[in-house]
């Protein structure tokens, strides 16, 4: 059993510093290998990255729940308003 958790842990720091994340083609999002949103995208859609910059190279953006690292991401914000102003007539 020890050892079974020794080679697990390994394998999930070598998918951390390796980086490897997993995107979806129609969402535009990316993921690590083992979060539960991955294993919804269908085969079709499903994209692999080398590395969380390589997938935000390609527009993708990361999980919100897994949260793959992130190098420079866009925000998403609503529009500025445009300000009123009051004329009065009078």
């Amino acid at each position: 059993m020890k050892i079974f958790l020794t080679v697990l842990v390994f394998a999930l720091s070598a998918a951390t510093v390796y980086g490897e994340v997993w995107g979806s083609a129609k969402s535009k999002i990316y993921h690590y290998r083992l979060c539960r949103w991955n294993a919804q995208i269908k085969k079709e859609y499903k994209v692999s990255f080398s590395s969380p910059a390589a997938a935000q190279k390609a527009g993708y953006l990361p999980c919100g729940k897994c949260r793959p690292p992130a190098t420079a991401v866009p925000h998403r914000h609503k529009p500025a308003e445009k300000e009123r102003t009051i004329h009065n007539s009078y």
